[in-house]
């Protein structure tokens, strides 16, 4: 990806605003978003892009995926609405970084 093609997606609003206060928290702590799509959002670590949080929307569900501390695998679940995958999705990012 280009830095100016970068740019323009990072400076972008979050696309899907049921993803707000997650958006808000990775900015504040400095991860760079990678995709925002009505339906994905990817966030990774700007020191080490394997580890990636990515969340994705279909018709009844929303799917996340988290890097697995100290591993190179990664975790994946869903759940039924925007709340309790935000608050999965940042309560994990809190651990993952001991933040």
């Amino acid at each position: 990806m280009s830095s100016s093609s970068y740019n323009s997606l990072y400076l972008k609003n979050v696309e899907n605003k049921g993803f707000k206060i997650v958006d808000e928290y990775f900015t504040e702590k400095g991860w760079l978003r990678v995709e925002n799509k009505m339906n994905k959002l990817i966030y990774c670590n700007p020191n080490k892009r394997l580890e990636r949080y990515e969340l994705h929307v279909d018709n009844d569900k929303v799917h996340i995926v988290i890097p697995l501390k100290n591993s190179s695998y990664s975790y994946r679940t869903f759940f039924d609405n925007y709340f309790r995958a935000s608050e999965f999705v940042i309560s994990h990012l809190k651990h993952f970084t001991n933040k």
